[in-house]
């Protein structure tokens, strides 16, 4: 049977096959699925559980490794945030069964975990995304006492396996626009996968933490409790896989995604170390992620249109995407290297080095552009004469009236004042969105106005201790 075609039972049959199998009289409700079929199941008593009916291809070494996940990610949390399974009457943790069509699936029962899927839940703190990330990386390493690699069919969802999968399904993308952007992507990934693969380590992984799966528990007090559910995509790959899965959903419909990842990352490398190889492929593998989200999404959709859990994410994702297009890889590269406690730039300490030189001048960088015989000096602090005239003035008008004042003082460069409160800085293009909220610039660091037609150039305050 393709991966594709889900199994096939009536209501009856699964209320049969939970009293034959199980013991239980209940009443079912079937969730959201991608390969296979899922049941919430309540008993006379009330008590909750979910009856998984796997996919005809899953082996069953495969869905013992599930079982063994199970077990060892429980250990590590308390009771009620792991699904744990429930044996059947011979006291077996899988059971086999037969469809109308004779095709044969293995069942497993779990109990159910309660709580607000993360998707549905606000706010996402920073607290809130590094306890994300501790999850993920609890689970990670839970994951590794795993003692063998089973034989493992091939997982679409696999990093490992991207380029592959990606190229085969891009054609489904209608939208030519994203179809470019993904295959842009594939080639970052790419390029830098080459360079880094051999030393990238391998291990089981989770590798579905999206923002369905995730289910939040929340506290009367402090930071909502986690848990995580369907363990049906775990994969024997890439370990940095895990965390770049976990941020892809945690970054959708962010204000600031990047600054998402970055407590997600930090809080994830607390609980599983990682090393620099991997956080280096880690926002690369992000974006394959996500489009690995949006390739395949669109490539189900189409095959079960009335499936809504299917593209239940691919607006934001592809709004994401859009987003994440003008990132610079290196910036990004360096403040996830910061979440690590890593040195942001490796450069970093040949710089401090170089700044301690007591021989170091500017003067020849800057040569005869900023002197104080050429320069004035701008006080645009709140209150000041010249910040009360400015105020109310256009962009345009404002650069006017600094052309004028600089030809009248005979200057050919301003300068503003380091660490100067501006009330300019209450207008609503400083505003900075954050995952705690709108906050508006007030403090100006130093930067300077050139009278020549050009780009004004913002230099680091420190130069300003080198102007002769």
């Amino acid at each position: 049977m393709p991966e594709t075609e889900r199994p096939t039972f009536s209501e009856n049959e699964i209320i049969l096959l939970l009293k034959e199998q199980y013991d239980l009289c209940c009443t079912i409700k079937e969730l959201p699925g991608e390969r296979d079929r899922n049941y919430l199941s309540q008993d006379k008593t009330g008590n909750l559980y979910v009856l998984k009916i796997s996919n005809a291809s899953e082996s069953l070494d495969y869905l013992e490794t599930q079982n063994q996940a199970l077990e060892y990610t429980a250990k590590s949390f308390d009771h009620g945030r792991i699904p744990s399974v429930i044996p059947n009457i011979n006291g077996e943790s899988l059971s086999r069964t037969f469809s109308t069509s004779n095709s044969s699936h293995w069942t497993r029962l779990v109990k159910f975990v309660d709580g607000i899927p993360m998707a549905q839940y606000r706010p996402h703190t920073k607290e809130f995304l590094h306890e994300l990330g501790l999850m993920c990386g609890t689970v990670t390493k839970a994951l590794q006492e795993i003692p063998m690699q089973p034989s493992v069919r091939r997982n679409l969802w696999e990093m490992h396996h991207a380029k592959e999968t990606l190229q085969q399904y891009i054609q489904w993308i209608d939208d030519r626009k994203m179809r470019s952007l993904v295959s842009h992507f594939l080639d970052l990934y790419n390029d830098l996968l080459t360079h880094v693969e051999q030393g990238l380590r391998r291990g089981w992984i989770h590798n579905d933490s999206n923002d369905y799966n995730v289910l939040v528990i929340p506290n009367l007090h402090g930071t909502p409790s986690l848990g995580l559910i369907d363990f049906g995509d775990m994969t024997h790959s890439y370990l940095v896989a895990e965390p770049a899965t976990a941020c892809a959903y945690a970054m959708l419909n962010k204000a600031e995604p990047l600054e998402a990842a970055v407590h997600l990352i930090s809080g994830f490398h607390k609980k599983f170390p990682l090393e620099e190889k991997e956080v280096k492929i880690l926002y690369p593998m992000i974006l394959i992620r996500l489009c690995l989200s949006v390739t395949l999404g669109t490539f189900q959709q189409q095959k079960e249109p009335d499936n809504e859990y299917l593209g239940i994410s691919q607006e934001p994702v592809r709004k994401l995407l859009e987003n994440l297009q003008n990132n610079n890889v290196r910036f990004v590269h360096h403040l996830f290297r910061g979440a690590c406690n890593y040195e942001p730039s490796k450069k970093a300490d040949e710089f401090r080095k170089w700044q301690k030189n007591p021989e170091i001048n500017f003067q020849s960088l800057l040569k005869d552009s900023i002197t104080r015989k050429n320069t004035i000096v701008l006080d645009l602090s709140t209150g000041s004469p010249l910040s009360a005239k400015l105020k109310w003035m256009s962009v345009n008008e404002q650069q006017n009236y600094l052309d004028l004042l600089l030809k009248e003082k005979k200057a050919q460069t301003a300068v503003g004042k380091y660490s100067e409160v501006r009330s300019i800085y209450s207008a609503d293009q400083f505003c900075h969105n954050s995952l705690e909220g709108d906050e508006k610039r007030t403090i100006h660091l130093w930067g300077l106005i050139s009278l020549q037609k050009q780009v004004p150039a913002f230099l680091h305050h420190s130069m300003a201790l080198f102007i002769t």
